[in-house]
Order: structure tokens, then C-alpha cells, then sequence
């Protein structure tokens, strides 16, 4: 959103305060289709069918 640069996806991470973004909160947050809160394509993914149920299930009992 060019408010500037970091180095590392860590220091992205730690350093920037995440406070000042989202809607209401940043003028670029107001109609950002990025990240809602949710992934409507993932819930409708999961639950149209009980092969992307059993995939998603799957996939959050994997072990890290």
C-alpha cells in the first residue's frame, strides 16, 4: 500500500502496527476485497459438497 518497506516478512509482521489498517481505519481499507474476515470461496468450497468438507477436514487435521 506503499507506506513503506520491509526488509523481511518477519519484520512486516512485528513491526508494523496492524492497528491502523481495516476498514474504518485506513482510507485503502475502505473497499479492499483482499481479505474480508473470511474466504467466502473456501466456506463455499467446503461445504457445496461432502468431497470439499472431507478435503477440508483433512487438510486442519494435518500435522504441521
Amino acid at each position: 500500500m506503499s507506506e513503506g518497506y520491509a526488509s523481511t516478512f518477519k519484520e512486516l509482521m512485528m513491526d508494523t502496527d496492524w492497528d491502523k489498517y481495516g476498514t474504518g481505519r485506513h482510507e485503502k481499507c475502505a473497499d479492499c476485497m483482499v481479505h474480508c474476515g473470511y474466504e467466502a470461496s473456501a466456506v463455499d468450497d467446503t461445504f457445496s459438497s461432502i468431497r470439499g468438507l472431507f478435503d477440508t477436514v483433512r487438510f486442519m487435521l494435518k500435522p504441521a
